[in-house]
């Protein structure tokens, strides 16, 4: 099977990813049936959206990037294999990627306690780990680098902060969990 998926989203799930956890399945970027594609260390999830059609939800373990200079990239599951492209449709680098067999974590219950909470707390106070906020201004860069803007809606101070990031062309929404303070 053949996965395809844009620079900036994946640059951001990447960036969002665990490394080396216990939990394996969170080690890797989990396509979605439904066209959602997602990731997560445990405390930072970023989802955004594919245009795959795929039959079964698919988990993808991605070694570190040969190059940031692509346009696309092209995961290859039955060769193992991550390639990018530039725009002109060239190949410009190879890394390898593993499918990993598991089941990743239900977001759906989590994105829709957020998303319901939104408009029916005012929150007064919300602290955050102020490294997942340097990841977040990272991911920001990726989609306007002269100008990061991030979103924040909030909803209750136990709950984690809707990041809504992107440009005309994509968008990607981060979960921030909260730190007690």
């Amino acid at each position: 099977m053949k996965l395809t998926i844009k620079k900036n989203t994946l640059l951001a799930l990447l960036r969002c990813q665990a490394r080396s956890d216990v939990r394996y399945y969170l080690n890797g970027i989990c396509f979605r049936v439904d066209g959602k594609i997602v990731s997560t260390d445990g405390y930072v999830l970023a989802y955004g959206q594919h245009e795959n059609q795929i039959e079964n939800e698919v988990i993808i373990a991605i070694d570190k990037l040969s190059t940031k200079q692509f346009e696309y990239a092209v995961i290859n599951t039955e060769e193992n294999l991550c390639q990018l492209y530039d725009e002109n449709e060239v190949l410009v680098g190879v890394t390898m990627a593993k499918l990993i067999d598991g089941n990743y974590p239900d977001i759906d219950r989590l994105i829709a306690r957020v998303t319901t909470n939104l408009h029916q707390n005012g929150v007064c106070q919300i602290g955050f780990n102020a490294g997942f906020l340097a990841k977040l201004e990272k991911i920001a860069k990726l989609f306007n680098p002269q100008f990061p803007a991030v979103k924040l809606l909030l909803t209750l101070e136990t709950d984690a902060c809707l990041c809504e990031l992107g440009n005309n062309y994509e968008q990607m929404n981060v979960l921030v969990m909260p730190a007690k303070v």
